[in-house]
């Protein structure tokens, strides 16, 4: 984490940069995680603040090309002497790792679920166009149905290609 605050009277300086942004080119506020310089370069120092689309000293300077989900942005954003109230400071200077544990808590598990459930369409797809083809593909067929069914006994329960259970 190279993005620091510092106290200014009763504003705060923000500095460094930030990449992998989720939507950060098109928020209009983002909540940034940076280090408290007045309480070092640790764990401790971690902080939380909010600054507004459009504050001097804050630019987006570019967005990465994905591969797979384009339903939000990624964003690489600037901080170059970009001043903010004390008032939008989360919290108090420090209290950032447990907020960040927080958030991470509530949102990465629909994150791993969506992963999941995009593989699972992928290999039942899979199994599909593999039924579908012709005769020589017949010991492939018979392989993926294998793995298929050994897969999920590992989480104690074997499932056909379609989702119909089968006995365990």
């Amino acid at each position: 984490m190279k993005t620091t605050f510092r106290e200014d009277e009763d504003e705060i300086v923000v500095n460094g940069p930030k990449i992998f942004i989720t939507n950060g080119d098109v928020a209009d506020i983002i909540v940034l995680f940076g280090k408290w310089a007045e309480l070092g370069d640790g764990r401790d120092a971690i902080s939380v603040a909010a600054i507004e689309k459009g504050a001097p000293g804050f630019e987006v300077i570019g967005t990465d090309k994905k591969m797979g989900s384009r339903a939000s942005s990624t964003a690489a954003l600037s901080f170059i002497n970009c001043r903010i109230p004390r008032a939008n400071l989360l919290g108090k200077p420090g209290e950032g790792l447990k907020m960040l544990y927080d958030f991470l808590r509530k949102s990465r598990p629909s994150v791993a679920a969506q992963a999941l459930g995009i593989a699972r369409a992928a290999f039942e797809d899979a199994i599909a166009y593999v039924n579908d083809c012709p005769a020589p593909l017949k010991s492939l067929r018979f392989e993926i149905s294998l793995f298929s069914k050994r897969g999920d006994r590992r989480c104690g329960k074997a499932v056909s290609a379609k989702g119909r259970s089968l006995a365990s």
